[in-house]
């Protein structure tokens, strides 16, 4: 788990430029980086898991970045901390992430992406609430973190 405000500052000040080299290898901010300190950095940007490729990964991350920090208040950033997964859709070449979303330290919640079978791209659950139906279904990461800044600011 990681706070959104470190991820959101990180991509501001321009310290998440990743870039894949010719052998595979990856730069982050014109640095060449071991395959161990791309894991710990992964990590540190709040990976818990993840099955596809590194480079792609920290791609996730840069988006995921820039909606929080185009469309979640600031109030929010600073009281909210993130948590990501990435896994292969059993039986199939297709990955979906879980992203949960914490408040104090508890999950408040959990977000599915392009999970095979669900209706929409996105599905949000809420954490406190163990019902396999979501709570809300939509189609794009904007109107995502805009339910998700409304739904936090409101509680």
């Amino acid at each position: 788990m990681v706070e959104v405000r470190k991820i959101v500052d990180l991509r501001a000040k321009g310290n998440l430029v990743v870039v894949q080299n010719n052998d595979g290898s990856i730069s982050l901010n014109g640095v060449s980086l071991t395959e161990d300190e791309s894991e710990s950095i992964i990590k540190s940007l709040g990976w818990v898991a993840w099955e596809e490729d590194k480079f792609d990964i920290l791609k996730k991350t840069l988006v995921w970045a820039d909606g929080f920090n185009k469309y979640i208040g600031n109030k929010i950033v600073n009281d909210v901390q993130v948590e990501f997964t990435n896994k292969r859709a059993t039986g199939t070449q297709t990955y979906f992430e879980k992203i949960k979303i914490f408040k104090n330290s508890e999950c408040a919640y959990s977000i599915i992406k392009g999970m095979p079978g669900l209706k929409g791209k996105y599905n949000i659950y809420d954490c406190s609430n163990t019902s396999s139906i979501p709570a809300v279904t939509l189609k794009s990461l904007g109107s995502v973190l805009d339910w998700v800044n409304s739904a936090i600011s409101n509680n």
